[in-house]
């Protein structure tokens, strides 16, 4: 999907009056011509960004009191961003929160995670909704152990989803 996002294939490929209105990824989306297409075909996106030196330097110049608790340790702060190939700038979301054991060759007391976002809602709604990836891996997982969906019986693909269907619909 990364390949077909960054030539601007997914979109054209979609069924007629259907579009992608949000698109969710990790950091190997996060390169100049994946974030282009998302703002030339008007989708939202959360990308996990890569801690390249222009991420520290944006990281390191948000001031403490620009920060809000979130959960327990958590705190979250956020500034505008760019890359040198973006046609637009969009918001860096990062999240710090401390090391519970210092790092000899990494003396920073942070962990940090930063989310690249066009997204308009407030940070903390953001990371909320971000973190609701790894839901649907539960929901997979109870699909494949739960209903004994972890094998299907054949290699014909109309009759795995006829069993599928019949084991989903048992519910």
């Amino acid at each position: 999907m990364v390949a077909e996002l960054q030539q601007g294939i997914l979109p054209r490929i979609m069924p007629k009056g259907k579009r992608i209105g949000y698109y969710r990824a990790d950091s190997a989306c996060y390169q100049a011509r994946v974030i282009n297409s998302c703002f030339d075909h008007k989708m939202l996106f959360t990308i996990t960004a890569d801690q390249d030196r222009r991420v520290k330097e944006a990281i390191k110049a948000l001031k403490q009191e620009e920060g809000q608790t979130y959960e327990k340790d958590r705190e979250i702060a956020e500034t505008v961003h760019s890359m040198n190939d973006t046609k637009e700038a969009f918001r860096l979301i990062v999240q710090r929160w401390p090391k519970l054991q210092g790092d000899f060759f990494n003396p920073e007391p942070y962990f940090y995670h930063v989310i690249a976002t066009n997204r308009g809602e407030p940070a903390k709604e953001v990371v909320f909704l971000r973190n609701q990836r790894g839901q649907v891996e539960n929901f997979i997982k109870e699909l494949k152990d739960g209903f004994g969906m972890s094998w299907m019986p054949c290699g014909e693909s109309y009759a795995n989803a006829a069993f599928f269907r019949i084991g989903v619909n048992s519910l």
